[in-house]
């Protein structure tokens, strides 16, 4: 049944290769909260097609990918009117903290040491990161364009985004009092997931209180974009 009153939005992104449906308990939690959530596949680097993976390409594709989401939900006779798009929230793991920066206002840079040409979405007003990929904002200035409140999740124990990512983001932004970091202790990469892929690499280290975490992470999530995006 359409909803009488407009609903904020929560955008979500995964990780490189991955896919929107390993965030089943968050987003369920966010729609009985009342928003409307939107978890994007990014065409070319989710789980059943990743050829785009580790390309210049796909980090422009991928803050493309929430502007198409957004317009598209925006238009659509019958969910649009439901929706109040102007103040949306990006949730980004791994790669998808990259591309919810990217989308915020960050400058990422390639590897040849050149910018990419990455569009800033007005719409995009708070950012939640789970153990998120920044190497492409190393460079001083990279994230002085990001103006919006910022949640970051790092895991103790990720050895593939280690805890100086969020940190980077917590130094980067020029107001560093809209950036909450929290250090998760004993989680991994893919522990903050709702659950992990089939084939994972990654587990969760040994004593790891995965539902206890979940419960707690989901708690500040819902309070943050409460003051974030709420009413």
């Amino acid at each position: 049944m359409p909803s009488t009153t407009p609903r904020p939005v929560v955008l979500v992104s995964h990780g490189s290769g991955s896919s929107p449906l390993l965030f089943n308990g968050l987003t369920k939690r966010l729609a009985t909260e009342g928003y409307f959530v939107a978890a994007v596949e990014h065409p070319g680097n989710h789980r059943q097609d990743d050829r785009l993976a580790g390309t210049d390409g796909n980090l422009v594709e991928r803050p493309r990918h929430l502007r198409v989401a957004l317009d598209a939900l925006a238009a659509d006779p019958v969910v649009g009117p439901q929706l109040r798009a102007e103040r949306v929230a990006v949730i980004g793991q791994s790669l998808g903290g990259y591309t919810a920066l990217a989308a915020a206002g960050g400058t990422p840079w390639s590897r040849q040491g050149t910018p990419l040409a990455t569009t800033r979405e007005p719409r995009i007003a708070a950012l939640v990161l789970l153990t998120p990929a920044v190497f492409w904002f190393v460079p001083n200035g990279s994230l002085s364009d990001v103006q919006v409140p910022i949640l970051v999740y790092v895991g103790e124990e990720d050895t593939l985004c280690p805890p100086w990512h969020g940190h980077l983001v917590h130094g980067y932004v020029p107001d560093r009092t809209k950036v909450t970091l929290r250090t998760i202790p004993g989680a991994g990469h893919l522990s903050l997931l709702d659950e992990l892929p089939p084939g994972a690499p990654w587990r969760d280290p040994p004593g790891f209180d995965r539902p206890a975490v979940h419960a707690r992470m989901q708690d500040e999530i819902v309070a943050f974009l409460g003051s974030a995006i709420g009413d």
